[in-house]
């Protein structure tokens, strides 16, 4: 489970949608988080496809040559996030400061149209 919100935010950022349209769908995941299954149940709904989570030993995110939704530690919470390969960025829902320490990702591909 994870900070309230940022599983909405990841699937409205990777849906090209608003986090308000995103919300609609899942209202309760801002109240208790969002796990993983989840996530790509929702990302599905939107005709993005995703491989199943997998664990990293590293904070080497920063080196995959494709997007992926990113789990793990913003301090002492647990969070979502997106790495977006193509601008070589982490989009984070809360950026205010601190670490994000990467557990495991969710690899993500082109959304069908």
């Amino acid at each position: 489970m994870l900070r309230e919100g940022c599983g909405i935010a990841c699937v409205a950022m990777l849906a090209e949608t608003t986090y308000a349209a995103a919300k609609r769908r899942v209202p309760d995941w801002e109240g208790r988080g969002t796990y993983a299954h989840e996530l790509r149940k929702e990302l599905e709904h939107y005709k993005i496809r995703t491989e199943p989570p997998k664990r990293i030993r590293r904070l080497d995110y920063e080196s995959f040559g494709f997007n992926a939704v990113l789990h793990g530690k913003h301090g002492a919470e647990w969070h979502w996030a997106v790495w977006d390969a193509g601008r070589g960025q982490l989009l984070d829902p809360y950026r205010s400061g601190g670490k994000f320490r990467c557990t495991s990702f969710i690899k993500v591909f082109p959304r069908l149209r």
